[in-house]
């Protein structure tokens, strides 16, 4: 290994030392991991192949199992601050248990 490279393997692995990171996909993981390094002082280009939302999305809900994940990120209030609708869903099974789910 030259001494370049070493120093440069160096420099990314101190304590403390500026890291980069590129990330490709602007999807629900790859702004999620964008925003969490950034939060954390590491430099992030996130770099999308869409320069709009003019497209179909895949995905038009999200799921509890989202909610806290935003929650967990510290985004709640700006999330409940966006206009949208709570849904809620009551099924009963063939025993009689009766399942509520809000999402």
């Amino acid at each position: 290994m030259s001494s370049d490279i070493a120093a440069q393997n160096q420099a990314r692995t101190r304590p403390g030392a500026a890291a980069r990171v590129v990330i490709v996909g602007a999807g629900p993981a790859g702004a999620a991991l964008a925003f969490l390094l950034a939060r954390r002082g590491v430099e992030v280009v996130l770099i999308e192949r869409h320069n709009d939302f003019a497209r179909e999305f895949r995905g038009e809900a999200l799921m509890p199992t989202g909610v806290d994940a935003i929650s967990q990120m510290g985004l709640r209030s700006e999330l409940d601050s966006l206009p949208h609708t709570e849904l809620a869903v009551s099924t009963s099974t063939c025993t009689g248990e009766d399942h509520f789910a809000s999402f």
